[in-house]
C-alpha cells in the first residue's frame, strides 16, 4: 500500500526536500524481528518465490521514487532460513536482475571483515569455512564472480562500525576500533571487483560505558570530539578514494541509535560536534561559482563531481526572466552545457 509506506517512511517527503533515496533491506534472511516467523518455516522454494513476488511489489509502487535499490541485505553472513548456497545466490540474482529491469542501480551490501582477525570466526586456519553459508564479504563477492552473477550488481556496500557497542536490541555487541587507515586499505581491497563502492553504513560512538571492554581509539575512550576526528578521517579518505560514491551515517539521532551514542545528534536534537564537522567538510567539497560574461562567449572552470544547476541572469537588453539549466558533471571529465539566450527560461 502505497499510502502506508508513505506514512512510513516518507518518501515523497524525502524527495520534496531534495533526497535521493535508497531502498535498503528490502531482501533480509535476518532475524531480529526483521524475517517474519512465518517465513522462517516455508519450503525454500516457496520462500524464493514469496520473497520475489514481494520485492515485484515494492518495484512496482516504489520504482519511480527510489533512486537505487538494494538486491540482498548481508548475503554473505545472514541466513535464518539455512538456503544453500547456490539457492541464495539465485535469490540475490533474480532480485538484481528484477531491479535492472526498472532501469534501476543494483546494490548489494554486508559488513566487511570487520577486524584483524574476523575471518577465522568463519574459517580455520586453513582457510576451511567453519559451516556451509558464513563467508567474508570478499570471498562471497569472488564467488559471485566467478559464478557470473556479480555482472549483475553495480554497487558493492560496506558496513563499518568502528569501536561500537550496539545498543540491546543487538544484544551489546562491541567491537574493535581500527584506525581510520584500514578503512582505506579495505576500500582497495574491495576495489578489485571493479564496482562503484557505497559506504552504506557508518557509525562509531561519542561515548564510552563504564561496563565495556573494546573499542578504545589511539589508546583513549570516545568522546564527541573524538568521534568528530574519526568521522572527517574517513569522510576525507572515502572523498578521495576514485570507485567511493556515497558515506551514509547509520542513525542520525542518538534516540534508539543500533551504536550506544552513534548519532550526528544528541537525543534533545542538538547537534553534535561530528554533525558540524561533516557538514564543514561537504560544502567544502561544493563548488559555487559567478562569472561575468558578454554574450557568446564561454566560461571554463573546475567543479567536483556532482549535479549542478546552472542560471544566467541578462542585464542588457531590458528586464528578462533569468534562465536556469541543470548539468551533471562526472570526475575526471570534461561537461559541457550550451544555453541559448533567446529560449523560454
Amino acid at each position: 500500500n502505497a499510502n502506508a509506506i508513505e506514512t512510513t517512511f516518507g518518501v515523497k517527503r524525502l524527495r520534496d526536500l531534495g533526497y535521493r533515496v535508497k531502498a535498503h533491506g528490502v531482501l533480509w534472511l535476518q532475524d531480529y524481528g526483521i524475517m517474519p516467523e512465518r517465513a522462517k518455516t516455508l519450503p525454500h522454494g516457496e520462500l524464493v518465490q514469496s520473497a520475489l513476488a514481494h520485492q515485484g511489489e515494492l518495484l512496482d509502487t516504489l520504482s519511480g521514487q527510489i533512486d537505487i535499490w538494494e538486491a540482498m541485505n548481508e548475503p554473505a553472513n545472514t541466513n535464518v532460513a539455512g538456503l544453500a548456497r547456490p539457492d541464495l545466490t539465485r535469490l540475490l540474482q533474480s532480485a538484481a536482475n528484477n531491479i535492472r529491469d526498472k532501469m534501476k542501480p543494483v546494490l548489494v551490501n554486508n559488513p566487511h571483515e570487520f577486524d584483524f582477525g574476523a575471518q577465522y570466526a568463519l574459517y580455520t586456519p586453513k582457510n576451511e569455512p567453519l559451516n556451509p553459508h558464513a563467508q567474508t564479504f570478499s570471498s562471497f563477492l569472488a564467488g559471485l564472480q566467478e559464478a557470473g552473477a556479480l555482472d549483475a550488481i553495480d554497487i558493492v556496500g560496506l558496513q563499518f562500525y568502528p569501536g561500537f557497542h550496539f545498543s540491546e536490541a543487538f544484544a551489546n555487541q562491541q567491537g574493535p576500533a581500527y584506525t581510520p587507515s584500514y578503512i582505506l586499505d579495505t576500500l582497495d581491497r574491495y576495489a578489485r571487483f571493479g564496482k562503484e563502492i557505497h559506504i552504506t553504513e557508518l557509525s562509531l560512538p561519542s561515548s564510552y560505558g563504564k561496563d565495556w571492554f573494546a573499542g578504545y581509539w589511539g589508546y583513549r575512550p570516545w568522546t564527541e570530539g573524538r568521534q568528530a576526528d574519526y568521522a572527517e578521517a574517513v569522510f576525507t579518505l572515502a572523498f578521495a578514494h576514485p570507485q567511493v560514491r556515497s558515506v551514509g551515517w547509520w542513525d542520525v539521532m542518538d534516540t534508539k541509535s543500533s551504536v550506544i551514542s552513534g548519532g550526528l545528534v544528541r537525543a534533545d536534537g542538538t547537534p553534535k560536534p561530528v554533525y558540524e564537522r561533516i557538514k564543514k567538510l561537504i560544502a567544502g567539497w561544493t563548488t559555487k561559482a559567478n562569472r561575468e560574461v558578454e554574450a557568446g562567449a564561454k566560461i571554463t572552470f573546475d567543479a567536483f563531481a556532482g549535479q549542478y544547476e546552472v542560471t544566467v541572469t541578462q542585464t542588457r537588453g531590458g528586464p528578462r526572466p533569468p534562465i536556469t539549466r541543470f548539468a551533471r558533471v562526472s570526475e575526471h571529465e570534461t561537461t559541457r552545457l550550451a544555453i541559448d539566450l533567446g529560449a523560454a527560461p
